[in-house]
């Protein structure tokens, strides 16, 4: 992960993004914020670390189950492993016929040879049990990752505000969280200063004047956004 980390930022220290203070919107009333700069591709090197790290995690719980059985049975069944489920009990069918997957048949079978005890333990961290049907969910996230690992490589294709930070001066700042970064793209707006202006210090003259044009300086924190081949 701290190998990622560092790809991640030495990459974007060295492609940067720049928000500049773009054209003032007559009806809005306000500045837009866009974007310029920044990469055009993303290194390969970045999925493969991605579904490593993916792998581990996933592995790790696999392992943590495992240990869990051997301490109810000798002989634990043997595609034991940690279950991750959105949906928890269900009558739906699929398209091909079938029920769709659920945890309390489907997920219970996989954690067999665990004290029963333990069950419903294990189903309070589903994702079934989180807010969005599960979607946003670490687990369901880093199992769909692992999955698309398995069959291909994940690729980074874009990517999209994840935070920001502004200094300066401005009637107010709003940001647009999840907007995709290219070129031209709005990642927010600003307010302009009142009419009458604001007082500053200025140091040159070592007087108080008053400041009516917006100065604001913006830095913009790049996330990733994976391609079509893979769910997260």
């Amino acid at each position: 992960m701290a190998s990622l980390q560092t790809a991640l930022r030495d990459f974007f220290d060295s492609n940067p993004y720049e928000v500049v203070l773009g054209e003032f919107d007559e009806q809005a009333g306000h500045h837009e914020l866009r974007v310029e700069g920044g990469p055009t591709s993303f290194p390969d090197e970045w999925g493969v670390v991605i579904g490593e790290i993916a792998h581990d995690l996933r592995s790790a719980l696999d392992g943590l189950t495992w240990q869990l059985a051997l301490r109810n049975v000798s002989e634990p069944y043997r595609n034991t492993c940690f279950p991750i489920f959105r949906v928890g009990r269900t009558k739906r069918s699929l398209p091909g016929g079938g029920l769709i997957a659920h945890f309390w048949k489907n997920g219970t079978r996989d954690i067999q040879s665990i004290d029963a005890g333990l069950w419903a333990r294990i189903e309070g961290f589903q994702p079934l049990k989180r807010g969005n049907g599960g979607k946003l969910n670490p687990l369901f996230l880093l199992h769909e990752l692992n999955r698309s690992d398995k069959h291909r490589l994940i690729s980074v294709l874009v990517t999209m505000v994840s935070g920001m930070e502004v200094s300066g001066l401005s009637g107010g700042t709003t940001f647009e969280m999840g907007v995709r970064l290219q070129p031209d793209a709005k990642v927010g707006v600003v307010l302009p200063l009142p009419s009458q202006g604001v007082p500053v210090f200025d140091f040159t003259s070592g007087r108080i004047r008053m400041l009516s044009e917006v100065e604001v300086t913006t830095s913009i924190t790049p996330g990733v956004v994976f391609g079509d081949g893979c769910d997260a």
